[in-house]
């Protein structure tokens, strides 16, 4: 049975924390994790490339210039199930996190209900992906024009870092809106401004937790995705696709529930330490 800190906890103790909960809710999330990564790695069996075509050195010549439609279709309905699938994941999790039992039905049902806040919250953060690189756009342009290409190389480096910077920055300071949106039920604007609380003062720590959990995710897929490519210039056949196609579930199942895991045990630490925080200050106040 898991059991939640009661005090704040190190990196250390926050990625040991996320692991116990882990494997305490594997059980529980694992038909879920499946619901989540299946329907992500699906499409690449319709990619001639890697599954639906031609195997092996002739792959090439078999590769059609554009993937067939079948392959666009499932890989937009693939991503809007397995965006449905891990709302249940962390909802599941969350349950066994605090002790309080939640089925699968019912984790699928509370994933229906919270999927509306989580588009919008989404829908949000592209609108300003798609801000940020036209404002990158516009930077290179003007750019451009004003020192016709001669410092472009010098000057666009630093611009192109910063932009970057900033896009993780953000990353960070909003990333527990999906959680909050699932386990506390909020809406996609008060659980932003809510993330961005939490966060603010402890950037650091929240931005190396989740840079670790994301490399222990991508030990699985960079697997897979070297299968792929050992795919196409072998003469494996079919068996060396669905090896890659097997690590690529993995990759993905195992990788939602321990970053779910990870994110969880976080949003925990900070709101242990936010409380604090805000204890602390209104001991000042009262004084």
């Amino acid at each position: 049975m898991y059991q939640r800190p009661d005090t704040p906890q190190t990196i250390g103790g926050v990625l040991d924390s996320g692991l116990r909960l882990f494997k305490a809710s594997f059980s529980r999330t694992v038909g879920l994790a499946a619901f989540f990564a299946l329907p992500l790695a699906l499409p690449e069996l319709l990619n001639p490339a890697t599954g639906g075509g031609g195997f092996g050195p002739d792959a090439a010549a078999t590769t059609p210039d554009l993937l067939p439609a079948g392959y666009f279709v499932a890989m937009i309905v693939g991503t809007f199930i397995s965006f449905y699938g891990f709302l249940a994941v962390l909802a599941r999790m969350h349950a066994v996190e605090v002790g309080q039992p939640l089925g699968f039905g019912a984790a699928l049902h509370c994933a229906l209900r919270r999927f509306p806040a989580m588009m919008v919250f989404t829908l949000l953060y592209v609108v300003l992906i798609l801000l940020g690189l036209a404002a990158l756009a516009g930077m290179v342009w003007i750019t451009v024009i004003a020192f016709q290409g001669n410092l472009l190389p010098i000057l666009l480096s630093p611009l192109v870092l910063g932009i970057l910077i900033l896009a993780f920055a953000l990353f960070v300071y909003w990333y527990f809106a999906p959680p909050l949106i699932v386990t506390q039920g909020m809406g996609p604007f008060r659980a932003m401004k809510r993330s961005l609380h939490l966060v603010r003062g402890n950037w650091w720590r929240s931005a190396i937790v989740i840079t670790l959990a994301t490399l222990i995710w991508s030990a699985l897929g960079a697997i897979a995705e070297l299968l792929n490519a050992a795919n196409m210039f072998s003469e494996a056949g079919r068996w060396m696709s669905g090896l890659a196609f097997i690590f690529d579930v993995l990759s993905q199942g195992f990788g939602a529930l321990f970053m779910s895991a990870a994110s969880l045990a976080l949003l925990h630490d900070l709101t242990l330490r936010r409380g604090g925080a805000d204890l602390a200050e209104r001991i000042d106040t009262l004084q």
